[in-house]
Order: structure tokens, then sequence, then C-alpha cells
């Protein structure tokens, strides 16, 4: 999770309340509908013209009479929201309302104001929450954008205190500029004020993140990108789609290998993950050809079931969870619906999902990431643009190898089992297998993966 540096950002601040820090954005006593204030970037034209998961955290304390702070708002102009609204244009914003201390999600469209709000006792000063805005590119009753907001305690992972939800309205799937870490709403009415603070933005297209859950759970069939219930990650098919990137070479998904070379696996040059004094050092490797090579990921739809050939799809994202003994789960999301005959013709195939490595276009080496039997197939069709997923689980075993980790960029400890994230995939590692990361030597429970266009990585959590 890469987090905004709000120093980058333009800051109008005509009565100075507003301290901006890397990851921080402070209002003190702000007179927030009186002055015409604002924390801002300009992210491009139609930047934010997809669906997305944004992540931040935010606190509030001494809220006047109808004073408003805003800690996030994704706009086409330079303008607080009361200037957005005036203008007849269009905005989603998350703000705190009035001394009943309400939180609120809105969407102006056209200047018109929808909004669904968390109202007093629930919301409380000083306290810290943390918000994940979502928005489904095609989802809500108009197939035109659904908007929801997600307040939680203690961590993005934490207790669900409120879900905020708003459908786009027909002809509103609107794309948006600039993205605002604070703002407010001057309207003159009166001059009372407002403190708080935004904090640790997150504004990545796609990422499935797992928090303080026991894994990747799909199935379960929720767009929140969240622990539900404490059984780990809860998303959809259609947060799978939040994101349908742009397709490498028309085969796969490709991603730049400055992150993977720092991901050590070692391997032997033939059959893949052995002891440790008798492997090929896959080190050694990187270390010769550095940020020259890529990393592809495929997908093969078999077809010897039903008496066909095998197909290779492109597709813009995927996620797995692997596990020994015990069903292992593969989703993936394909652009467009051009294979649609394809896909339904093998109906009883295969999904195998691999990735490569490529040094100047030239394959170096394949390994299969996950297998499943493809047991369901959903196709969705928006104003804009169609894609197609596909679902499958399958139990296996795998036997004893070793696999040494490096590029982690996470590791925790919970309920005294190690949890590690890496920067991508790694080729070999499968449960069952034994991990050696730093100090730490321990065997492999869950193999998690989430990788599109913007955002890849794997995690490993020990077995119980």
């Amino acid at each position: 999770m890469a987090f905004e540096d709000f120093t980058t950002y333009t800051k109008v601040d005509p009565g100075a309340d507003i301290t901006v820090a890397a990851s921080k954005i402070t209002a003190i006593a702000v007179l927030s509908r009186q002055d015409t204030f604002y924390v801002y970037k300009d992210m491009g034209v139609d930047y934010f013209a997809e669906g997305f998961i944004h992540r931040f955290e935010i606190e509030f304390s001494g809220l006047g009479n109808s004073s408003f702070l805003n800690f996030y708002m994704l706009a086409n102009s330079v303008n607080d929201l009361s200037g957005v609204m005036g203008a007849s244009e269009d905005c989603i914003a998350f703000s705190v309302y009035d001394d009943t201390e309400n939180l609120r999600l809105r969407v102006i469209e056209a200047g018109g104001l929808l909004q669904d709000v968390w109202v007093t006792p629930g919301p409380q000063p000083s306290t810290t929450y943390f918000i994940t805005i979502t928005r489904d590119d095609d989802g809500g009753v108009n197939n035109t954008g659904q908007v929801k907001a997600f307040i939680r305690t203690g961590s993005h992972g934490g207790a669900l205190q409120d879900t905020l939800s708003i459908d786009c309205s027909v002809g509103e799937q609107n794309d948006y500029r600039y993205i605002y870490g604070c703002t407010g709403f001057d309207d003159n009415v009166n001059a009372n004020t407002v403190s708080g603070f935004t904090q640790n933005m997150d504004l990545a297209p796609f990422e499935v993140e797992v928090v303080a859950g026991v894994g990747l759970g799909a199935e379960a069939g929720t767009l929140e990108p969240e622990v539900e219930a404490g059984v780990g990650l809860s998303v959809s098919a259609e947060a799978s789609k939040i994101i349908e990137a742009e397709i490498t070479a028309g085969v796969g998904v490709s991603g730049a290998g400055a992150a993977s070379k720092e991901t050590e696996t070692e391997i032997t040059a033939s059959v893949g993950v052995q002891a440790e004094s008798t492997v090929f050092n896959w080190s050694e490797w990187l270390a010769i050809y550095g940020n020259q090579y890529t990393a592809r990921y495929y997908l093969t739809l078999t077809g010897a079931p039903d008496s066909l050939a095998d197909v290779v799809i492109p597709i813009s994202s995927f996620q797995y969870r692997l596990r020994d003994n015990t069903p292992s789960y593969l989703q993936v999301v394909i652009p467009g619906i051009d294979y649609a005959t394809d896909i339904a013709n093998r109906a009883n195939g295969d999904l195998i999902v691999e990735m490569s490595y490529l040094v100047g276009g030239v394959e170096q080496h394949r390994e299969q990431l996950a297998r499943v039997d493809l047991e369901d197939v959903q196709t969705h069709e928006g104003p804009r643009k169609k894609s197609i997923v596909l679902v499958g689980h399958r139990t296996e075993t795998w036997g004893a190898q070793i696999v040494t980790l490096r590029g982690i960029t996470y590791q925790s400890d919970k309920n005294g089992l190690i949890r590690i994230r890496c920067a991508e995939p790694d080729l070999f590692l499968r449960p069952g297998n034994t991990v050696k990361a730093g100090d730490e030597t321990f065997t492999a429970g869950q193999v998690m993966t989430a990788v599109a266009k913007h955002t890849q990585w794997m995690e490993v959590v020990e077995a119980a």
C-alpha cells in the first residue's frame, strides 16, 4: 500500500489553519463555512475513470453548529464543495457535518446532491475512523456506478461501524481529475469552526488487501474489500472488475521486473524447488538480468474434456488462494466478451494461471501458479465496458519444498501465526512448503495472490 504524499499537493489556506505533512493533512479551528480552502492535486483529465478502492483515515473534533469539513473529494475543477455545487458540476465527497457530528458520503451530479449519512449517536469526536471508498463503475440500480463508504475503527480490517451507499443516476457515470485531501463549504453561513485530519490516503485503482483475517475469501460475494466477520478478505466478481487493465501484448497481465527482482527463490533448473544444497541460485539470474526482465501472466482454459484445443485468453486481473488438502480458489477477470463462445464450448475445462519471466521479449522461465476446475462463468455488461469473470476450485496436495523469500513488504504475527507479504507472486511457493524469511522458518498454510495492471502482491500464512 503506497500512501499519497500530501507535500506534492497544492494548498490554498487563507486562514493559515491547515498543516500539511507527507501523509497527513491537519485542519485546526478552520472556518469551514466562511473560508475557501483546500488541499488538492491535479491527477490529469479523467484520471479517475474506472472503479476504484480508496482508503484513508480521519478524525474530527470541535464542530460548531452547521460546520463542515471534507476529508476527501474527487472533482473536475479547483473549488470547495460549495463551489462545485454552485457551478452545477460533479464530485464525490466524504465529510463530517454539524455539531451533531454525522459522517456523510455525497455524490454531486450536475450540482444536485445525493447522500447517505451515518448519524449521531454513531460518529464520535477524537476517534480515528478508517474509511474505504469504493466505486463500481457499472454497479447500482442504473448500471452507471455505485459509490460506497465503509467506516471502521481500529484498522481497515477492524470493526465495521456503518456502510454508506449511493447509486449514480442515469447518464452520470462521471470521470474525475482532481483529488482533495481537505476542503470545506464556503457559503458564508456562519463563522463556526471545525478541526480534523486526513491521513494515510491510498488511491490504488485496484488492490485486494488481506488484513487481520484468515485469508482470501472472494467467494463471500460483497464489494467490500475488507475482512467480514473475521473470516478474511471478501471480494466478489464485482470487486474484481473494479479495474480492467490494458493487456500487454494481447496475452495476459504484464508487470515490470523492478519489484520482482527483489524476490529470490531457490530453484532447480528443471523441476522447481528442492533441498537448498542442490539448487540453482535464482538470485544470480536476477543479478545478471536486473531490470531487463518482465513478469507476465497467462490464462489457459483447457479443451481436452470437451474434445477441443486449449485456448489462451487475455486477462486483466486475477486472484487466488492455495490451500493444502482443502479446495483452493481462483478467479480471473477477462476484459470484453470476445471469448464468450470459446469459454462456453469448454465448460468442463481447467483454468490455469501461469507466470513467466521474459528478457528482451524472450521467455526465460514459466511456472504454473494455480489450476482449478472451471465452475462458474459470469458476464458483466455495463454502458461503457464488458467483462467475463471465471471462478473455480480444486483440492490438491503439494510436496515438501523449500522457498526463501525476498522482497518482503510486510510481516506480522497474529494469533501465533506468521503472515508475510511480498512484492509479487513467487513462482514456486505452495502450501506445505518450508518458508525461509530472514530469521523465520515455518510451514506455509495458505498462499494468496492478487494481480492487476497497477498492483500485485503475494501473501503467505503459516500453517496452524
